[in-house]
């Protein structure tokens, strides 16, 4: 065991332990055997000697840090905690995390001028001024409307986010900011809860390439980006989280949740609370590869793909050096999927023989041709592939809360999974999504089980003014749903088109309750083969029936879809009714069976 009194680190002292805190880290790996870094009750300050995050895990295993009731405050407000990689079995339980000098700040709007496109905010005197460092060189300049009943929980009916251009100071703690889209003003009122982040790429904990790492019994009370990213990581563990902001505070994160991107076996997640954040709560997905070589019908170099909506999009000299630490994550026995943008297909799905590391990337042997196989960088016109044995897959998520967050619930962009018993509540999209692409491109989600879930007040705001591809709401669109899903092609920087054939297979969607859905469907299956919709529970007040852009209100919506059992389904509230409330289009093989209204 190592006390991290023993390098220095004295709690409520008021001195930056980083480096004595880090000196205990590290003589507990080099130690060899499995070890415990442990504290006292009390505050740690962390400052940050080197680069961005305050503490580093690297080339460990059978590690435990056991915070034992410990707060650490972070002393710059666009800063991380810690940092892992390479590393395997290790648990980072039982402490708090806050910051000093908080990454967002919070007031009221005490001006709207929709002609010109800006706001005039007043901010809380307790909170930062505009003007510090870390809101002018934020990545991301964002503003939040709240809700005035409730300023934890966004807005209903606006924008979910407001893109700042500018913002000047017209007195003591007031501010006239300028936004990029003037339309988006025209739900903001005088008297709205404001929220500005300075949001950064990154997390506060984050991940890379380990085995085995659990994050248990954590309070978080704020961070400037993500929660929580893993990259490349088998078995990440999220177990009683609780990510919600402390009295006062309108917002707990400027990012998302949970991010987990690539691995071979998914994340489990239970008994977490995650509440006001500023982006989706929980993403679970896998890596884009691009071919830049073609060696001979069976043999290929793959490099990391670019996100599709950057601009201008990389050139071949960009992925010729990207890769050269950091690769595709494959290995001999994997199944790929490819699909081709131009046949608007899937042309694929080879088997890995051979895998060799390249100086820019991975060289792969595969057990079959792929038809009209060439290099290429462009998401229009290139092929895709994706490694089905490296997407996360036999992930669990049971017995959470995703409370108050904009965008998703949960995005899922992979396969086996089963997400059970957990409350999703106030999303400004899906509450499940499982589809392969708005922004990124990934892999066709199949083999999940939804069930014991209750939904409340999701399926997009009513947001008239929405402008961007993804949020436009047009009922003729079946991307949008409380639980939804969809196969679609990227188009131009943020559109899609939906894809035609049927491969979201098997998908159990049971005994779950939907309460107060706005104007989408409760549940929209596009793309499905194998679907059981079964023994749920629908139910509509007056006014949430009244939102529908279908006009009657739909619990379920088909669409071109094969092999879906729609039974035992109830379904409550004016207008919401079997007859008119499940929706088929351009479907084969629907059986429907004993859905009926309540009798209550």
């Amino acid at each position: 065991e190592f006390h991290v009194r023993d390098f220095g680190a004295i709690a409520d002292d008021r001195f930056p332990d980083t480096e004595a805190i880090q000196s205990a880290i590290e003589a507990a790996i080099r130690s060899q055997v499995p070890a415990r870094v442990v504290f006292d009750r009390g505050v740690y300050r962390l400052n940050f000697p080197e680069g961005r995050d305050a503490l580093r895990i690297e080339d460990a295993s059978d590690l435990i840090i056991d915070g034992r009731g410990c707060e650490f405050h972070l002393m710059e407000p666009d800063k991380q905690l810690i940092g892992l990689r390479n590393s395997k079995r290790i648990i980072l339980k039982d402490f708090s995390v806050d910051f000093e000098v908080l990454p967002h700040t919070q007031g009221w709007i005490t001006a709207v001028d929709r002609k010109e496109g800006m706001i005039t905010v007043r901010l809380d005197p307790n909170f930062p001024d505009l003007d510090q460092p870390h809101f002018r060189k934020a990545d991301y300049k964002w503003g939040f409307i709240k809700d005035r009943n409730n300023p934890v929980a966004f807005k209903e009916g606006t924008e979910y986010r407001l893109y700042l251009t500018e913002w000047t100071k017209i007195a003591d703690h007031t501010y006239r900011l300028k936004v990029r889209h003037k339309i988006k003003l025209q739900t903001v009122e005088v008297g709205d809860p404001y929220v500005q982040i300075s949001r950064i790429d990154g997390a506060l904990f984050h991940a890379s390439r380990c085995e085995d790492v659990t994050f248990l019994n954590l309070r978080i009370y704020c961070s400037s980006n993500a929660l929580f990213a893993t990259s490349y990581c088998s078995r990440p563990n999220f177990i009683r989280i609780n990510a919600s902001p402390r009295q006062g505070r309108w917002l707990t994160s400027g990012a998302d949740g949970c991010f987990n991107f690539g691995g071979r076996e998914g994340p489990w997640v239970e008994d977490c609370y995650f509440e006001s954040l500023g982006d989706d709560n929980l993403v679970i997905k896998g890596y884009r590869a691009y071919c830049v070589n073609v060696v001979d019908p069976y043999t290929f170099d793959l490099v990391h793909a670019t996100l599709r909506f950057v601009r201008p999009q990389p050139n071949f000299e960009f992925y010729r050096k990207q890769d050269k630490e950091n690769k595709w994550m494959v290995k001999p026995g994997d199944t790929l999927t490819v699909l081709d943008p131009v046949k608007r297909e899937i042309v694929a799905n080879p088997v890995v023989v051979e895998v060799a590391s390249l100086d820019y990337g991975v060289r792969v042997k595969v057990d079959r041709r792929i038809p009209d196989l060439r290099p290429g960088t462009d998401y229009e016109n290139s092929l895709s592939f994706f490694n089905e044995d490296a997407c996360l897959p036999g992930f669990v998520v049971i017995n959470n809360v995703f409370k108050s967050a904009v965008r998703f619930g949960c995005l899922v962009k992979s396969h086996d999974g089963m997400i059970a018993g957990n409350l999703f509540e106030r999303h400004s999209d899906q509450s499940i999504c499982i589809l392969n692409t708005y922004q990124e491109f990934n892999g066709i989600p199949s083999n999940l089980l939804i069930k014991d879930n209750t939904f409340k007040l999701a399926s997009g705001w009513p947001v008239k003014t929405a402008q961007t591809a993804q949020h436009k709401l047009n009922p003729n669109r079946n991307i949008f749903g409380v639980v939804q899903s969809s196969v679609n092609w990227p188009v131009g920087q943020w559109d899609i088109e939906e894809a035609a054939f049927r491969e979201i297979r098997n998908i159990s969607i049971e005994n779950n309750r939907f309460i107060n859905w706005w104007q989408n469907p409760a549940v929209v299956i596009n793309n499905g083969l194998h679907v059981v919709i079964r023994g749920n529970y629908f139910e509509l007040d007056e006014y949430h029936a009244q939102t529908a852009l279908t006009g009657v209100p739909l619990a379920i919506k088909i669409v071109n879809s094969t092999d879906v059992q729609v039974a035992d389904n109830i379904l409550n509230g004016p207008n919401l009714n079997p007859k008119e409330g499940i929706k088929i289009i351009s479907s084969t093989a629907v059986r429907l069976k004993n859905n009926r209204k309540s009798q209550r």
